[in-house]
C-alpha cells in the first residue's frame, strides 16, 4: 500500500512513491466502514519518463489550447503549466509556434495572421539541464468572401505575398528564399517573415536555409504592409538526400577554489540487498555513505561560482549500484564566492552542467588561457603568473559538433620577469670537443631550463643537462675558425633573451714532439724492459727510433717505445742511449736515457807468487800485485798462514815472512784475498838460501892471451862471471860456510872456453851483507777540494840513510813527496771528487829499494751547489708550452736535481708540474718575455735559472659580442653591429654576412643592420652575424630585437584642490594597470605613450601622499589620443 484516502467521496488522490526505471503496476480498493477491503481493481500500468545521461528524469511538457482552428487573423491562447517534472522543477518554457515567431513562459497568447495548419512546439528545461516537448495543431482557414488573396479593409488593398525558391526541389545545400515578386500596389510592404515548415523562422525578402532532413516542407511567406495589412504565399519544398542536422551541445563552465560541505537529501525506498549510498560530483565520488538507512549527508564539494551537477547512487552488497538520483546545485546566493587571487592560484574548472540535447557529450577539452590544455569532465589546473585568463571549454558530442564557452580567471600578484642569460667565449682545438657551462640568472631566483634556440654552421652543440646548462659542442672534422650558437633559458613561465656562445675553433698547428729523457737502474749482467716516454702537443701517434746506443751495453727500441738495455757481461757504471720521437711530419730532439748498472760483486782471482830470501832474513812479498778483481774492487789481504819453515803476517798489504831460523830450502804459504765482500785463496812459494857474504876478488893475467872475461867458482860452483877482459877484480856474494874455502878463476875465450888461471886470487871476506829497508802502508783521509801533507813512514834495519821515491799516483789526485829524504809529501784530490784514491812510495837505502808501500786516502765528501743554464725558445703566440728547465741543469755530486720555486713571467703565467714549467702566455701577446726557477740538489745546495721566451706574432680573431635592439611594430631601426666589437691585433672590422630572424627581415647598410619585423609580430627575434679582420680571423655574435606592439601617446589632465601638503605625485592607470607617474604635487597633466587597445578605455588618477599610499580622484579625467 502506497497511500490511502479517509473521503469516500474521492475519485483521485496525489502519492508519493519511490519512481522505478521500469514500469510499475498499481491497483485500487474500497474499504467499508468495517475496514473490510473490496476486491481489487483491474491493475493501472504507470510507466516513468526516461532519464538523461546523468540519472536526472525528463520532464513532461504538456500544451493546452483555447482553439484549434479558425479564421485569420486568428488569436489563441496556450497554456503548459500542466507540465511538470518528477524530480526537480522546470525553469523554462519555450514556444515556437511554427510561423517564424517564438515565445516563452508558462502561458502566452500569440495571432496566426495568414491561412495554413501550424505546429506549436513546447520545449521545457528542467532544473538539471534536461528537456521535454510537446506540440499540437492550429489551423487557421482564410476570409469567406470570394475575393482571391485579397481582403479590403478602410479600402486598403491587402500586399501580394510571392515566394520563389532556387533550387527546387532542393538537395543538400542551401535553398534561397526570396520575395522580390511580393507587391503593395497601394502602400510598401514593410516587414517578410518566412516559416520554414522544419520549425525555423527567418525575416527579410531574401533568405537562405538548409533542410536537417530530407522530405517535404510546407514554406510559408507572409508579408505586411505600411497598413499593418498582411498576406501569405506557400511553397511545398521536397529536400531530397540531405544529412541529419545535429543540434550542437551546449557548454557551460563552473570553477571553485576550494570545497564547501553542501546538505544532500534524498529519498530512497529500502530493500533487502541495500548497503549504501555513492555521493557523485562530475562523475567522482565525494562520499561513500555505508549507512543504508541514511538519506541525507554532508559531503566536500567545489561549488564556489556557477551550477554544479551531483547524484546519488544506491549499491547494493556486492558493491553494484543502480538508482541514481540527480541534482543540480547552484551556488548563486550560497557561497557565491569570486574566483580570483594570488598566484599561484589552484583553480577547479568543471563542465558537468553541459548538456546536449540529442545525445551525450563525448569530450571535454579546455584551454587555460596560459598556453595549456587539459581534458576532462572536471580538471584543476594552477595559473603562476598574475594576470587575466580566459579560460575557454569546448564541448563535443556524438555528432561531432562542438561548441564552447568562456570564464575569464582574473589572477592577482607579482609579475613574473624573464631571466637573464648571458654569452660567452669558448676556444677549443679543431676536431675535439669542448664541454661548458651556460650562465644565467633569474630575477625571482627561480631554478633555469636551457635549451638550444640555434646551432652554428661548423658545429653542434647539445645542452647535455638542461637544469645546470653544461653543454657540448663537436665541431665538424676539419672545419676551423669561427662559430657560433644561440641559447635562452626558461624559468618555467617566462623564456630568456638569447644570447650567443662564441666558439674559436682553433687550427690544428703541428708542432714537434718532446722526447723524455729517463733514468733506468738495473743489476750488473741483468737485463732492462720498459718504455720510453714522449709527449706530442697535438696529440699525434708518435715514432720511436734509436739514435745512439751505449757503450756498456746494448739498447734495443722498437717504433711503439718498448726498449730493451743488456748491458755487457761484468760491466757496471753509467752508461746511456738516446731516442728521438716522430709525429708523422716532425722529429723530436733526441732525449738521453741515462743508465746506472749497479756493480754484481765478482770474486777476486788470487794467482800464486814466488819469493826468495836469505836463510834468516824475513822477505816482503806483494802478493796482491799479480791478483786481479773483475770488478774492478781494491783487493786486501784478509788471512795469511804460516809456511812450514817459517811465519807470515800482514802488513800494509804485503806479507812479511821470516824463515826459521838456519832454514835454508824451499817453503810456502797461503793468504786469502778480499775483495770487501768475496775472497779467494793464492799460494807464495819461497825459497830460503843461505845466508851470503859479500866478497872482492883480485887476480892477474898476462893479456897476451885474448880473452872475453872471467869466470869465478866457488867450492866448484860458479858463482860470478865478468865480461870484460881487462877486469882484475870482482864483488860477488858467496853462502855463509865454515872450514875452507876454495876458489877458482877461468879465462874465458872467444869461444866460451875456459882455461883455469894459475895465479893466486885474493878476497875479502869480511864485507858486511846489506838488508833492504821496508815502506809502510798508511790511511789517511781528507775532505773533498783540500789538500793532504804527512811524512810516508819506512825503516831500515842497517841504519842507512833512506831516500823517497814515488812510484803509482793516484787515480783521482796528484801526490808529490815534497822532500825525498824526510818522505815529506802532499796530495790534492782532483776537483769536486770524494770517494777513496791511493798512490805507491818506495825507500832506497843508497844499495838496496824497498817493496812497494800504498798510501790509501779517503776523500769525504761536501756538497757542491748544482748549476742552472739559461733556457731560450721561441714559441708562436697563444701557444701553451711544456718546458723541461733541468734538461741542461747539472750536478757535479750527481745528486738529482729538482724545481723548487718558479718566479712569474712578467707577461704570462708559469705553473710547475713535475719539475717542469708550463708557460701560458697572456692572450694575444706576442714579443719577449722571462721567467725564473729555483733548483735544488737535496742536500741544501740551490741555484736560479732564467728561461727567455720569444712569442712570435700569429694572427687572432676578432671578439663579437651580442646586440640587444628594441622597436615598436614594423618601423626599421639600424642596429650598430661594430660598435662593441673588438680586435685584439687593431685590425680594421667588417660585417661579412647576416643569417635572416624567423619574424623579420635584415639587411646590411654601411656596417649597420636594418631590421625591420613582420607586420602583426609582437615579440623576441633573432638573427647572427659575421665580422673580419681581413686576415683570415672571424667570429659570429648574435643579435636579439624585442618587438613591442605599437603604442599611442595619450595625453590626460585632471582637477585636484585638495590640500597637497603632504602630497608626492599622481599616477595614472589604464584598464586597472598604471600606465605612467609623476612625483610632482602640483602636476595636473601627463603624457604616456601606451600600447594601443581597442574598445573602451577606463582611465582612473590616484593621488600618492608622503606614504606612499593611494587616493583616487573622483572628478573628471580628461585625455586625447595623439
Amino acid at each position: 500500500m502506497v497511500c490511502t484516502s479517509q473521503n469516500p467521496a474521492l475519485m483521485s488522490m496525489d502519492c508519493d512513491i519511490f519512481l522505478e526505471e521500469t514500469p510499475m503496476i498499481f491497483n485500487l480498493s474500497a474499504v467499508d466502514a468495517d475496514g473490510v477491503e473490496s476486491p481489487q481493481s483491474a491493475p493501472y500500468t504507470l510507466t516513468p519518463p526516461p532519464k538523461d545521461a546523468y540519472g536526472n528524469f525528463i520532464p513532461q511538457a504538456e500544451i493546452k489550447a483555447d482553439v484549434v482552428s479558425g479564421t485569420t487573423p486568428l488569436t489563441v491562447s496556450f497554456d503548459a503549466s500542466a507540465s511538470h517534472d518528477i524530480d526537480g522543477t522546470i525553469d523554462s518554457y519555450q514556444w515556437d509556434f511554427g510561423d517564424g515567431d517564438t515565445g516563452t513562459g508558462s502561458t502566452v497568447s500569440h495571432i496566426f495572421m495568414g491561412a495554413g495548419t501550424y505546429t506549436v512546439n513546447l520545449k521545457v528545461v528542467d532544473n538539471g539541464s534536461a528537456t521535454g516537448t510537446a506540440a499540437t495543431s492550429i489551423t487557421v482557414n482564410a476570409p469567406t468572401d470570394n475575393t482571391q488573396g485579397v481582403q479590403i479593409t478602410s479600402s486598403n488593398i491587402l500586399p501580394q505575398a510571392v515566394i520563389t525558391a532556387t533550387p527546387s526541389p532542393a538537395d543538400n545545400s542551401n535553398i534561397a528564399f526570396d520575395a522580390y515578386s511580393s507587391t503593395d500596389t497601394d502602400g510598401k510592404i514593410i516587414s517578410y517573415k518566412w516559416n520554414f515548415g522544419d520549425g525555423d523562422t527567418a525575416t527579410g525578402d531574401y533568405v537562405e536555409h538548409k533542410y536537417p532532413n530530407p522530405g517535404d516542407y510546407n514554406v510559408v511567406l507572409t508579408v505586411v504592409d505600411d497598413t499593418n495589412a498582411s498576406s501569405q504565399d506557400s511553397m511545398t519544398i521536397s529536400v531530397v538526400d540531405l544529412p541529419a542536422v545535429n543540434t550542437p551541445p551546449t557548454a557551460i563552465i563552473s570553477a571553485a577554489l576550494e570545497q564547501h560541505l553542501v546538505h544532500f537529501n534524498w529519498d530512497y525506498a529500502p530493500t533487502q540487498d541495500l548497503a549504501g549510498f555513492h555521493l557523485y560530483e562530475d562523475g567522482i565520488i565525494i562520499c561513500d555513505i555505508t549507512d543504508p538507512d541514511a538519506r541525507q549527508a554532508d559531503c566536500p564539494a567545489y561549488i564556489d561560482s556557477g551550477a554544479v551537477q551531483f547524484w546519488v547512487s544506491a549499491y547494493d552488497q556486492a558493491g553494484v549500484e543502480s538508482d541514481s538520483q540527480f541534482f543540480i546545485f547552484d551556488s548563486t546566493g550560497v557561497f557565491d564566492k569570486p574566483v580570483t587571487g594570488d598566484a599561484p592560484l589552484p583553480v577547479h574548472f568543471s563542465a558537468g552542467t553541459s548538456f546536449d540535447a540529442e545525445g551525450g557529450i563525448t569530450a571535454y577539452n579546455w584551454d587555460f588561457g596560459d598556453g595549456t590544455v587539459g581534458q576532462g569532465l572536471s580538471v584543476n589546473h594552477d595559473f603562476t603568473i598574475p594576470g587575466t585568463y580566459t579560460v575557454t571549454l569546448r564541448v563535443t558530442d556524438e555528432a561531432g559538433a562542438v561548441t564552447q564557452t568562456t570564464m575569464d580567471i582574473p589572477v592577482t600578484g607579482t609579475i613574473n620577469q624573464p631571466p637573464v642569460v648571458h654569452g660567452a667565449d669558448f676556444t677549443v682545438d679543431q676536431d675535439k670537443s669542448i664541454t661548458g657551462t651556460l650562465s644565467g640568472s633569474d630575477p625571482e631566483g627561480q631554478p633555469l631550463t636551457f635549451s638550444i634556440a640555434a646551432n652554428g654552421s661548423k658545429g653542434t652543440a647539445t645542452i647535455t643537462n638542461p637544469a645546470t646548462g653544461v653543454f657540448t659542442y663537436i665541431p665538424k672534422a676539419g672545419v676551423y675558425g669561427n662559430d657560433a650558437f644561440i641559447f635562452k633559458a626558461n624559468d618555467g613561465v617566462n623564456d630568456s633573451s638569447a644570447a650567443t656562445v662564441s666558439i674559436n675553433i682553433k687550427q690544428k698547428i703541428n708542432h714537434p714532439p718532446t722526447a723524455g729523457e729517463q733514468s733506468i737502474t738495473l743489476a750488473e749482467d741483468g737485463k732492462f724492459s720498459g718504455n720510453l716516454s714522449a709527449d706530442d702537443p697535438d696529440g699525434n701517434a708518435l715514432t720511436y727510433t734509436l739514435t745512439a746506443g751505449g757503450a756498456l751495453g746494448t739498447a734495443v727500441v722498437d717504433r711503439t717505445g718498448a726498449f730493451t738495455y743488456t748491458p755487457n757481461k761484468n760491466a757496471f757504471g753509467t752508461d746511456s742511449f738516446k731516442f728521438k720521437v716522430n709525429d708523422g711530419v716532425l722529429d723530436s730532439a733526441a732525449a738521453t736515457v741515462t743508465v746506472n748498472i749497479t756493480p754484481v760483486n765478482d770474486a777476486p782471482l788470487a794467482k800464486d807468487d814466488k819469493a826468495e830470501t836469505e836463510a834468516d832474513q824475513p822477505v816482503s812479498i806483494e802478493a796482491l800485485a799479480n791478483d786481479t778483481d773483475v770488478d774492478g774492487d781494491s783487493l786486501s789481504i784478509s788471512k795469511v798462514g804460516n809456511g812450514a819453515h817459517g811465519t807470515a803476517v800482514i802488513s800494509g798489504g804485503r806479507i812479511i815472512y821470516t824463515p826459521n831460523q838456519g832454514f835454508v830450502g824451499a817453503d810456502s804459504l797461503t793468504y786469502t784475498v778480499t775483495d770487501g765482500r768475496l775472497s779467494a785463496s793464492g799460494t807464495v812459494h819461497i825459497t830460503v838460501t843461505p845466508p851470503q857474504y859479500l866478497i872482492t876478488v883480485s887476480w892477474e893475467y898476462d893479456s897476451k892471451v885474448s880473452v872475453s872475461g872471467f869466470r869465478l867458482y866457488y867450492n866448484g860452483s860458479q858463482v860470478a862471471e865478468v865480461s870484460d877482459p881487462a877486469a882484475r877484480t870482482l864483488t860477488c856474494k858467496i853462502p855463509q860456510s865454515d872450514g875452507v874455502k876454495s876458489f877458482a878463476l877461468t879465462a874465458v875465450d872467444g869461444s866460451g872456453r875456459e882455461s883455469l888461471l894459475s895465479n893466486t886470487i885474493s878476497y875479502d871476506p869480511a864485507v858486511k851483507i846489506n838488508h833492504a829497508p821496508a815502506a809502510r802502508d798508511i790511511t789517511l783521509q781528507t775532505p773533498e777540494d783540500t789538500v793532504l801533507t804527512g811524512t810516508l813512514p819506512a825503516t831500515d834495519q842497517d841504519g842507512d840513510k833512506l831516500t823517497f821515491s814515488l812510484r803509482n799516483n793516484g787515480s783521482h789526485g796528484n801526490a808529490v813527496i815534497t822532500d825525498p829524504s824526510t818522505g815529506a809529501f802532499s796530495y790534492t784530490p782532483r776537483a769536486d771528487f770524494n770517494g777513496t784514491d791511493s798512490f805507491t812510495f818506495m825507500v832506497n837505502d843508497g844499495t838496496k829499494d824497498s817493496a812497494l808501500a800504498t798510501v790509501s786516502i779517503t776523500v769525504k765528501p761536501i756538497n757542491d751547489v748544482p748549476v742552472a743554464r739559461v733556457d731560450s725558445l721561441t714559441i708562436p703566440e697563444d701557444t701553451k708550452v711544456d718546458i723541461d728547465v733541468l734538461a741542461n741543469d747539472t750536478d757535479v755530486d750527481g745528486d738529482t736535481l729538482t724545481v723548487t720555486s718558479l718566479g712569474q713571467p712578467a707577461v704570462g703565467k708559469v705553473a710547475l708540474k713535475a719539475d717542469r714549467a708550463v708557460y701560458t702566455p697572456k692572450a694575444d701577446y706576442n714579443g719577449k718575455d722571462s721567467f725564473t726557477y729555483t733548483i735544488s740538489d737535496g742536500n741544501g745546495g740551490t741555484a736560479v735559472g732564467t728561461v727567455n721566451i720569444t712569442l712570435t706574432p700569429v694572427n687572432d680573431a676578432p671578439v663579437a659580442i651580442d646586440d640587444q635592439a628594441a622597436v615598436e611594430g614594423t618601423e626599421p631601426i639600424k642596429i650598430s653591429l661594430l660598435s662593441n666589437d673588438s680586435d685584439v691585433d687593431g685590425d680594421s672590422l667588417r660585417v661579412v654576412s647576416v643569417t635572416q630572424p624567423l619574424s623579420g627581415q635584415v639587411t646590411l647598410s654601411d656596417g649597420q643592420a636594418v631590421y625591420t619585423a613582420d607586420k602583426g609580430f609582437v615579440g623576441t627575434d633573432s638573427f647572427v652575424y659575421t665580422i673580419s679582420d681581413g686576415q683570415g680571423g672571424t667570429a659570429k655574435a648574435g643579435v636579439t630585437v624585442v618587438v613591442t606592439a605599437p603604442r599611442q601617446t595619450i595625453s590626460c589632465s585632471w582637477d585636484y584642490n585638495a590640500d597637497t601638503s603632504n602630497l608626492t605625485g599622481f599616477r595614472l592607470y589604464r584598464n586597472g594597470v598604471m600606465i605612467g607617474e609623476i612625483m610632482d604635487k602640483n602636476a595636473r597633466t601627463l603624457n604616456c605613450k601606451v600600447p594601443v587597445i581597442t574598445g573602451t578605455q577606463s582611465y582612473a588618477v590616484t593621488a600618492v601622499d608622503t606614504s606612499g599610499v593611494e587616493s583616487a580622484l573622483s572628478n573628471t579625467i580628461n585625455y586625447n589620443n595623439q
